[in-house]
């Protein structure tokens, strides 16, 4: 006959292992909710230098444009 083990010690081992689950699922939530603010972080600032990079290609388009009319000025 098989011994099994005592219903106490399945218990307790289910106890720990609740336990165990218990913990590594609060530092996962953790671990997602800092994985957010970083994402949040970053999106705020990829926004920001899209911004900038706009801001930069309007610049060089209305530069451009003043070259351009400057060459067709010299050509005639």
């Amino acid at each position: 006959m098989l011994l099994q083990p005592d219903i106490g010690e399945q218990v307790s081992a289910m106890y720990a292992e609740a336990s165990s689950l218990r913990q590594t699922c609060v530092s996962q939530d953790t671990e997602i909710k800092n994985l957010n603010l970083k994402n949040e972080f970053f999106a705020k600032d990829n926004k920001g230098l899209r911004e900038v990079i706009d801001c930069y290609e309007r610049i060089i388009q209305k530069k451009d444009q003043e070259i351009l009319g400057l060459s067709v000025e010299l050509d005639s």
